[in-house]
């Protein structure tokens, strides 16, 4: 999950109308690689008209923060509300999380708790953590790349047939974007192409060599700067794309928030 943006998944919940007797329903839409200022409501430049509602309708944490910008470990953190130190997935590899929550059972998880409340629980999308059953989800699965179509499509089969069932449930829905690679249809990169980006004041064209930017892995520098497109040396095929220069991070900057607009 590297990207030139330093980013955190933006989580968004809420609950479906449900009678007062009842146990709520929940569903939690969960964004990968969405920073905070990458929403209409804190950036005009974004254009997320149903996000915009979803926060000006509900409730809104603005000094919310998570327990690591990782993907993997970040959500393992939220499923079992531990450090990733204690579920053991600090970077992308989720083995730490197998061996302490999946057959450790060290720890309990979100799906799990709800499951033994009565709940029944689904999760559709991005896992990144396993098969999402085997951390307490009653159904779900792992959907790969995509523009989310069928993420949404899986949520929307899960709803209909929920609907006729008296039990509650918690519908956990991952999509991919707005995570790399960016690429929304056209029609929501035109959404952008006169808007003026403006980076932020610390952006370095030439990051230090010690920079998450110039790193591969372990001893590995891609030098990502404007004199070199690519470390042919580099492990698995990495490369550290176009030149990083100010127009270009505009460009991929305008691509990213066409993505979001795409998920909204």
């Amino acid at each position: 999950m590297k990207s030139i943006l330093i980013l955190s998944a933006l989580l968004f919940s809420f609950c479906l109308p449900v009678s007062a007797a009842k146990k709520p329903n929940f569903v939690v839409i969960f964004s990968d690689d969405q920073t905070y200022r990458a929403i209409g409501y804190n950036n005009p430049a974004v254009q997320t008209p149903n996000m915009d509602r979803l926060a000006g309708e509900g409730m809104r944490f603005d000094r919310a923060f998570i327990a690591s910008p990782i993907c993997a470990a970040s959500r393992a953190s939220i499923y079992t509300g531990v450090f990733p130190q204690q579920h053991g997935t600090v970077g992308l590899a989720w083995q730490g999380f197998r061996k302490n929550v999946v057959d450790g059972k060290k720890f309990v998880t979100l799906p799990m708790v709800l499951g033994q409340a009565g709940y029944h629980t689904a999760l559709y999308g991005k896992s990144h953590l396993g098969p999402p059953t085997d951390y307490g989800f009653a159904e779900g699965r792992e959907i790969g790349n995509s523009n989310d179509e069928e993420t949404f499509a899986e949520a929307a089969k899960f709803l209909q047939r929920e609907s006729k069932s008296d039990r509650p449930f918690l519908l956990w829905l991952t999509p991919h974007n707005p995570h790399v690679p960016y690429n929304a249809p056209q029609r929501f990169l035109d959404l952008y192409k006169d808007t003026e980006i403006t980076l932020d004041p610390n952006w370095l064209e030439t990051p230090p060599m010690q920079s998450f930017f110039n790193q591969a892995g372990p001893g590995d520098i891609l030098f990502r700067d404007s004199k070199l497109k690519i470390n042919r040396d580099a492990p698995s095929g990495l490369t550290c794309g176009p030149p990083r220069s100010a127009s270009n991070m505009k460009e991929v900057i305008k691509a990213y928030y066409s993505d979001i607009s795409c998920l909204d």
